[in-house]
């Protein structure tokens, strides 16, 4: 992702293309020589095989599916998903047809917020450990609060504004609508257990597609209707709604937590 704008200036679109797929098969055949399954220890097949034997697998993640939060990540997935790849494939675009951007200085704010996403999908998981003790409800509401007003100071971008005002936008959307993707993923596993958790994030995972199938054609109609504008307003909405989505989680929570000190 920060390869291919600057390839694609100083080369072409095909050299950029060629490049990232070896090195996705350099990444495919690496993965395929070292990475190992943990083993599998007798007593934990056994753990693992009794609960299983009791209740078929449908009825589990049935069960499973019925949690509020997972059902709360089923809807944001995709609305994150779709800001996601509305930045990557509209950014540079936006910044050259409505700023006059050069292609390197547009290309430069799509490279800054694909580190930003790169860092952010690391450092997320390290917020969420480290200063939330493990709690991965507060880091993603702040996750979206972030994205809101990232992509709502896009939107209100014009000629007029400093050059490093889009370049901090850009950062802000690629650290949180980029870099969502491993909280989010980890609290979805967390919740499904050991057992579960390929179902459940198959599931999860088949879902966030729709909004990346479902983003560039639907962002790229809303700026070619009613202009840019709407397209980064559309985007911050669905931060927003994420934000109230976890806030209501959070709330739920904590009314849980109280009923049962009172009990």
């Amino acid at each position: 992702a920060v390869l291919l704008p600057v390839l694609t200036v100083a080369y072409s679109w095909r050299l950029g293309v060629l490049v990232v797929g070896i090195l996705m098969l350099a990444m495919a055949f690496l993965s395929f020589i070292f990475y190992k399954e943990r083993p599998v220890l007798p007593a934990e097949g056994a753990s693992d095989a009794a609960p299983t034997s009791k209740k078929g697998p449908k009825g589990s993640i049935l069960k499973v599916m019925s949690n509020p939060v997972l059902l709360i990540l089923c809807l944001i997935t995709p609305l994150m998903a779709f800001g996601q790849t509305g930045i990557a494939s509209f950014l540079v675009l936006y910044l050259e047809e409505d700023l006059n951007f050069s292609v390197g200085l547009a290309g430069g704010c799509l490279t800054v917020a694909m580190i930003a996403g790169t860092v952010g999908r690391i450092g997320w998981g390290i917020i969420s450990d480290r200063l939330f003790a493990g709690d991965r409800i507060i880091p993603i509401i702040i996750l979206s609060v972030i994205a809101f007003i990232g992509a709502l100071g896009t939107a209100f971008l014009s000629k007029g504004f400093p050059v490093w005002l889009p370049f901090f936008w850009s950062i802000l959307m690629g650290g949180t609508f980029i870099g969502w993707n491993a909280v989010l993923i980890t609290l979805a596993a967390e919740l499904a257990g050991k057992e579960l958790a390929g179902s459940i994030m198959g599931i999860l995972v088949t879902i966030a597609w729709i909004g990346i199938i479902v983003g560039p054609p639907v962002f790229g109609y809303v700026a070619d209707g009613f202009g840019y504008y709407w397209s980064w307003l559309l985007i911050a909405v669905f931060a927003l709604l994420s934000a109230v989505g976890f806030l209501y989680i959070l709330r739920l929570s904590k009314r849980g937590n109280q009923e049962v000190s009172v009990g």
